[in-house]
């Protein structure tokens, strides 16, 4: 049981680490295409 208790945080916290990371990746990208416009 103890390790159950352990493995759902861990599980949360890599959902949200993940969501967190495709979101400022996104944010990046979005950003960056009108400059990559521009310099072609």
């Amino acid at each position: 049981m103890g390790n159950l208790k352990v493995e759902a945080p861990l599980s949360y916290i890599k959902k949200q680490a993940a969501m967190l990371a495709f979101f400022i990746y996104s944010c990046v990208h979005i950003e960056k295409k009108p400059y990559i416009r521009y310099f072609r």
